[in-house]
């Protein structure tokens, strides 16, 4: 049998009895597919591939209608052939290579499934394609040659320019988008949180030239996610801190000249990471407790003048708070909020009366959904002085070298060229420890996930086919399948399986 590194030529294709080089697989498509290697063949898929997730973008809102019609719901059949291009991608390395090495069909394709989450992110029952879009994002980001993509200008076609459109290069695109996704869903992506971080932190050794804008909403992205209220509030929210910190920790060491905005609102916020390196849970709950007691008496009390904003400058030299940081719930707030929030200043005896009515600072800190953290849960959780996991390191040795000389330039919010200046030609060579080796996290596929994209699929199939079976009394049903040695579900054939029953239910129905 010919090998996946040698494909058989059309002749030698045409010798073989049918199916015979297909004995040894499950699915003869797959195997079929899984030899696919000439460059005309990648092409064509992907623009039918392309044409089919545009249309969905651009097509006006329509019910969900059934293939009588031919047409389907406001997402199009991006679902399917999302499904179809993952499978595409991990049944033939050779077109995972085609799509990296082409100048543009990476970037295209994130940039597809970036404006397909944000297209849908506020639609509960489309809640399933943006997840899909997020698994697939991550898939993406942790292969070495689909960071330097980023680095290229962003293609929008016409339809999507308008809504979307983000100044500077396709990584401020996907930061931005990714900003957006987090900060005004209001926790409903909040599963999602590790996968679109893990993407960000996957991509970050290659990232160039991050505009002001990208680079502050990633900061803000930071500051949310490494507030004591968020890194309590559940049980796996510290290691999105952890991510951040890496993403921070890869940019320092191999592209520092190259991000001087991102390096500058690091400076800006680097009280920050002087509380995260004395981090305890004392210190933590005792944190959370004020900001309530502070939200309360803020609630309670009449509208206060707000206070001047601060100047960059003093930013610089201050505590390192942001308009990123989220609530006292440990939720991330969102843009409309965080334009509205003022800062007030509360006196001791306000603070005091509120904390009357409150319980004793010595009962268990319960997070929002329960969780409940201890110190054995902390030192778990890789938190500095508990265990010296935390990559800090690299971070307060660029603060200790550059925050001292770029005060000395005293930048203001309409004079920070200089700053700016200074921070692209600025180099730590010699002073930063050596840098760690580069670990991207891919998607990995659990019996979870496969169960998930089982029901998304089958969900499909029946929404697809309500209208024939509008009449048709519909039961729950379960799809049977042989237990195979070696083997994983297979949810192609399962997906069969559901449209013959489908099908032999519309038969019945015609035959009556």
């Amino acid at each position: 049998m010919p090998s996946l590194s040698s494909p058989p030529s059309q002749s030698s294709l045409r010798q073989l009895p049918p199916l015979a080089a297909a004995a040894q697989s499950p699915n003869t498509f797959t195997f079929y597919l899984s030899k696919l290697h000439r460059k005309s063949d990648f092409d064509f898929i992907l623009a039918g591939i392309f044409s089919v997730l545009q249309q969905s973008l651009s097509q006006p809102l329509l019910p969900v209608v059934g293939p009588a019609t031919g047409q389907k719901g406001k997402s199009g059949w991006a679902t399917e052939t999302i499904i179809v291009l993952w499978r595409m991608i991990e049944l033939n390395p050779k077109f995972l290579a085609h799509i990296l090495d082409s100048e543009h069909d990476a970037g295209d394709l994130a940039v597809y499934l970036l404006t397909l989450c944000l297209e849908h992110k506020d639609d509960e029952a489309q809640l399933g394609l943006v997840r899909l879009c997020a698994f697939f994002l991550q898939r993406l980001s942790a292969e070495a040659k689909f960071g330097p993509k980023l680095n290229s200008p962003v293609r929008l076609k016409l339809g999507v320019l308008a809504k979307y459109a983000v100044p500077g290069t396709l990584g401020d695109f996907f930061i931005v988008s990714i900003h957006s996704l987090i900060f005004t869903t209001r926790a409903k992506l909040s599963s999602l949180y590790p996968a679109f971080v893990l993407a960000i932190a996957n991509t970050s050794p290659y990232l160039k030239e991050l505009s002001a804008l990208a680079s502050g909403r990633l900061n803000s992205l930071f500051l949310a996610f490494s507030a004591p209220s968020f890194l309590l509030m559940e049980e796996g929210n510290p290691r999105l801190a952890f991510y951040l910190l890496e993403t921070y920790n890869h940019i320092i060491h191999y592209q520092l000249s190259d991000n001087p905005h991102l390096i500058y609102a690091i400076i800006r916020s680097h009280q920050r990471f002087s509380d995260l390196s004395n981090f305890t849970l004392a210190s933590g709950v005792a944190s959370v407790r004020r900001a309530r007691l502070e939200r309360k008496a803020a609630l309670a009390s009449p509208p206060l003048v707000s206070t001047p904003r601060r100047t960059s400058s003093q930013s610089a030299r201050g505590d390192g708070k942001s308009e990123g940081e989220e609530n006292a719930e440990g939720e991330v707030p969102s843009e409309k909020a965080m334009g509205k929030r003022r800062e007030r200043s509360l006196s001791d005896a306000t603070l005091m009366g509120v904390e009357a009515s409150e319980a004793s600072e010595g009962e268990v800190f319960v997070g929002k959904h329960g969780f409940v953290p201890t110190e054995s849960w902390l030192r778990s959780a890789l938190m500095i002085r508990l265990s010296h996991s935390l990559p800090l390191d690299t971070i307060q040795i660029m603060l200790a070298e550059l925050r001292t000389k770029v005060l000395e330039l005293g930048p203001t919010p309409e004079t920070n060229g200089p700053a700016i200046a200074f921070l692209r030609s600025a180099s730590l060579v010699g002073l930063l420890p050596p840098p760690p080796p580069l670990r991207p996290r891919t998607f990995i596929t659990t019996p979870q996930s496969l169960t998930w994209l089982a029901s998304l699929v089958y969900g499909s199939i029946y929404l697809g086919s309500l209208e024939l079976l509008r009449d048709v009394p519909v039961s729950l049903f379960a799809v049977a399948q042989a237990a195979r040695r070696g083997a994983r579900l297979d949810l192609v054939n399962g997906a069969m399986s559901v449209a013959q029953f489908v099908m032999s239910k519309v038969a019945s129905r015609g035959g009556a």
